[in-house]
């Protein structure tokens, strides 16, 4: 009798074992997949990518259902840049032209960008070309997240 519970103990464990690795990695998958948006749910938070190791990069933005785009830029450039022109997929952002960034960081704002349905997810390529001491540099990232 000593021995079967033995057994049933060491069959219980396995089952418990097998089964849960399985769950785990069904629980894994449906996470990615929701994550992707399959279920509709999707994910439309916000996040920049792409400015890795470029002198001006976004910390923070807002892109509204109108067209108006509002960037929270990062300096790492240790000099005031000169912001030229900011691209949005494939409008020119106004009233960004001629702006200064200093090493503290700046928040700029303007019209012109792409538009749609409030709450609506996009990605859209961003191009910021600025000026250091006379010389052109052009940092390009993608911006994605939901119409505010």
């Amino acid at each position: 009798m000593k021995m079967l519970k033995r057994r049933m103990g060491q069959s219980a464990t396995e089952y418990l074992m097998t089964y849960g690795w399985a769950i785990l990695a069904i629980v894994v998958v449906a996470g990615v997949l929701w994550n992707m948006g399959l279920f509709g749910g999707g994910s439309c938070g916000n996040s920049v990518t792409g400015f890795a190791g470029t002198q001006v990069s976004v910390k923070d933005y807002a892109l509204t259902n109108a067209g108006v785009l509002t960037l929270n830029l990062r300096n790492a450039a240790g000099e005031t840049v000169t912001l030229t022109s900011v691209t949005v997929g494939a409008e020119t952002i106004t009233n960004t032209t001629s702006y200064d960034v200093s090493t503290a960081g700046a928040v700029v704002s303007g019209t012109g960008g792409e538009t749609g349905t409030a709450g609506a997810c996009y990605s859209y390529d961003l191009a910021l070309a600025y000026t250091i001491d006379g010389v052109s540099h052009t940092a390009r990232g993608t911006l994605n997240g939901a119409f505010e």
